[in-house]
Order: C-alpha cells, then sequence, then structure tokens
C-alpha cells in the first residue's frame, strides 16, 4: 500500500492537466441524471388534449462555457411557450386532469433528485481519477 500527500495548490495542477479526461466524464454523469429526472418530470407533467407539454420537455449538453460544464433540462418552445405559466400555477381550484400532475412538475423531481448529484459526480471522478 502506498500512502501520497500532496498539496492542494498541486491538486489542483494536477486535476486542469488532466481536465481533457476529467471534464467529459463529469458531463456525462450530469446528462444521465438530467435524463433521469427528465424522465421523473414526464410522469407528473400535466398532460393536455395534444400531450405538447409533455412532449417538449428536452435535455440539452453537455457543453463546455467559462464556468465549467453545463445541462439543461426544461420544457416548453413553439410547440408549448405556455409551460412556464402552467409550471408556476399554484391556484389551488385547479384539477389537473391526470392524476398526480400539478405545476412544479420540473422544479419537485428535479429537487428531489438532486442530494444524488454530488455522490454521482464523485463516485464518476474517482472511477476516471484512478485510470490516470
Amino acid at each position: 500500500m502506498k500512502i501520497e500527500t500532496i498539496g492542494l495548490t498541486e491538486f489542483i495542477v494536477r486535476l486542469e492537466r488532466h481536465e481533457s479526461i476529467l471534464m467529459p466524464v463529469l458531463g456525462r454523469e450530469m446528462r444521465e441524471w438530467a435524463e433521469e429526472t427528465m424522465t421523473e418530470s414526464k410522469r407528473v407533467v400535466p398532460v393536455g388534449e395534444t400531450g405538447n407539454l409533455m412532449n417538449s420537455g428536452h435535455v440539452e449538453g453537455p457543453s463546455r462555457s467559462a464556468g465549467g460544464t453545463d445541462v439543461r433540462l426544461g420544457y416548453g418552445g413553439p410547440a408549448a411557450p405556455y409551460a412556464r405559466v402552467v409550471h408556476e400555477n399554484l391556484n389551488p381550484g385547479i384539477h389537473w386532469k391526470r392524476p398526480g400532475s400539478g405545476p412544479k412538475y420540473l422544479e419537485n423531481p428535479f429537487m428531489e433528485r438532486l442530494p444524488q448529484l454530488e455522490g454521482r459526480l464523485q463516485a464518476a471522478l474517482a472511477e476516471a481519477a484512478a485510470t490516470i
């Protein structure tokens, strides 16, 4: 067994040196988590006559930016421009046609699953780091 202690600065330099390996791993794990979250969201999104709102659900990315890696998930677009209005409508008088559906159909699954994300990213990084 070998134990090696390194300083924070050296650790950061090593991470930056292997960024081309580690960042795609993070992006893939974030995308997978987002796809699973969207699947959960589509189970509770209100569905009307056309299903346009549910069908507008999408995941984009990963993409790199100056701030890091981005993965986006959302609803709406030209087919369902009303997505935000439905998502934010907390009016208790509205009866949704689909049992279990209602407002905050993306926010609630997102927040419920968010605690899993850090552990998944750490595990993915640890696995990738073991190869470098």
